[in-house]
């Protein structure tokens, strides 16, 4: 799948949506974004994920990164919408920092097979939903 960056940028604030996958061979890419932001001034940073389908630690690494340097500088970076395997690959590579609001959270659901019970195969078998 493509990559795709659409941003807006009226001084201090920055709106980047990207769409696609965020990888390293996206990597340069989305640093290139954060030079061009920076360069216009933009030191707050609302970053729409919600169309992201893969990301990968190269790229959260660039996100923390660039989060980091726009905090010690007085600025910001906020993951404001972000899809579910987003959400998913934050919370196991342990980023708390580049989690979107509470309110953004898709639900976990546990989905459990009743047959299984009446089968005689009882325990907590189910397919896990991320919706």
């Amino acid at each position: 799948m493509r990559t795709n960056f659409q941003f807006s940028c009226d001084p201090p604030l920055a709106r980047l949506r990207v769409t696609g996958e965020l990888d390293f061979t996206t990597r340069d890419q989305l640093l290139d974004v954060f030079a061009s932001l920076s360069c216009r001034r933009c030191n707050r940073v609302e970053l729409d994920l919600d169309g992201i389908t893969f990301i990968d630690l190269s790229a959260l690494e660039v996100l923390d990164q660039e989060q980091r340097r726009l905090t010690e500088s007085g600025g910001t970076l906020q993951v404001v919408a972000a899809s579910a395997f987003y959400h998913f690959v934050v919370d196991v590579a342990d980023f708390p920092s580049l989690r979107p609001p509470i309110a953004q959270a898709p639900r976990l659901t546990l989905l459990r097979n009743d047959s299984s019970h009446a089968r005689g195969g009882g325990g907590r078998r189910g397919n896990a939903h991320i919706r």
